[in-house]
């Protein structure tokens, strides 16, 4: 628990009518740290998190993703490192 901070519930919002998806939004203000918002679906997952200039954003295939980046960036330093040995780069 931090002092002088106030977490308040927002509100709910249908983010489109096409698929009905209800958020629910709490807003956290104190003293030193970033205002921030925070959006829960029905499940009470946090689906969303913003402040200023951040956005975090629930990806239930963020593992995945990040896996196959991790991978790729991998291929890419080899690709790199063979073409520096070879000469080839500069």
């Amino acid at each position: 628990m931090k002092r002088d901070h106030r977490l308040s519930y927002r509100g709910a919002i249908t983010m489109t009518p096409e698929n009905d998806i209800t958020l629910h939004g709490f807003h956290q203000l104190g003293h030193g740290t970033l205002p921030y918002e925070y959006w829960l679906d029905r499940h009470h997952r946090l689906v969303l998190a913003v402040t200023l200039s951040r956005v975090y954003i629930l990806d239930d295939k963020a593992e995945e993703k990040t896996a196959a980046e991790i991978r790729r960036g991998r291929n890419e330093f080899h690709r790199m490192k063979r073409a520096y040995e070879r000469g080839g780069v500069r």
